[in-house]
């Protein structure tokens, strides 16, 4: 399996298997690492799971509720290689999840689908730019890896899913994740508008932007992940001297 090639599991990795489902990954990477976790929500798949892969440390649950910084500590405290083929509807709450609790992963290889991934990946400051990349990109090196096709599926889907690899590298670690992650939601609010009135109606509207570290007259995929950086420390500066 590619996505398992892509993973590159060593003995030594602490694996998280987000949504195994049947096993269809989990057969794949069983084995090849000591400590293997998986988080599952489908109670229909549960006690199979659980006979196929009796060695398996298996966690009935939301991933998106689960803390991970608890889980790793479990384990050591070791940070986790996460893998996972994320449902279409979650994909969004699950890598906000990761990039939250950034401090205990170290790598996560997952399929999402095709425009979700372009989107992610997307080049900062070009016209795919948007949300999604901003945000994870500003805390991981986002790496679009292949596209798989919607044959290998049985029944079909009706969309094309690709794999993305996202590296968990420390970066930008001093960033608020919560108050950056509200800023650039702010900022494509109105993505048509000048960064100046996308500002308007939220919590980082000001009366006076000139002063501001980029140009207020730009569209919000303009922008570089250092113009965002830049507009961050703006804001906490200006919000706080408004307290």
């Amino acid at each position: 399996m590619q996505i398992a090639e892509t993973i590159r599991p060593a003995p030594e990795d602490l694996l998280l298997e987000i949504g195994p489902g049947t096993g269809a990954l989990t057969s794949a990477l069983y084995g090849a690492v000591n400590q293997y976790i998986a988080v599952e929500l489908d109670r229909r798949v549960i006690e199979e799971l659980k006979n196929a892969y009796p060695e398996l440390h298996l966690i009935e649950g939301d991933i998106v509720k689960i803390r991970l910084r608890e889980l790793s500590e479990q384990f050591g405290g070791q940070k986790l290689k996460v893998a996972g083929n994320i449902p279409y509807n979650i994909t969004s709450p699950i890598i906000f999840k990761l990039l939250e609790e950034k401090e205990v992963i170290r790598q996560a290889t997952l399929m999402v689908q095709l425009e979700v991934a372009q989107r992610i990946t997307a080049v900062p400051g070009t016209r795919n730019s948007g949300i999604f990349g901003i945000i994870t990109q500003t805390f991981c090196c986002a790496a679009f890896c292949f596209e798989v096709s919607r044959d290998c599926f049985y029944p079909k889907p009706d969309v094309t899913s690709a794999i993305i690899q996202l590296t968990f590298d420390g970066r930008n670690s001093e960033i608020e994740f919560d108050y950056f992650r509200r800023m650039v939601k702010a900022a494509f609010s109105k993505r048509r508008k000048q960064l100046h009135n996308s500002f308007k109606g939220t919590d980082f509207e000001l009366e006076d932007f000139s002063d501001a570290p980029v140009k207020m007259s730009d569209r919000p995929e303009q922008l570089t992940i250092q113009d965002f950086l830049n507009l961050y420390h703006y804001f906490r500066v200006k919000k706080q001297l408004q307290l």
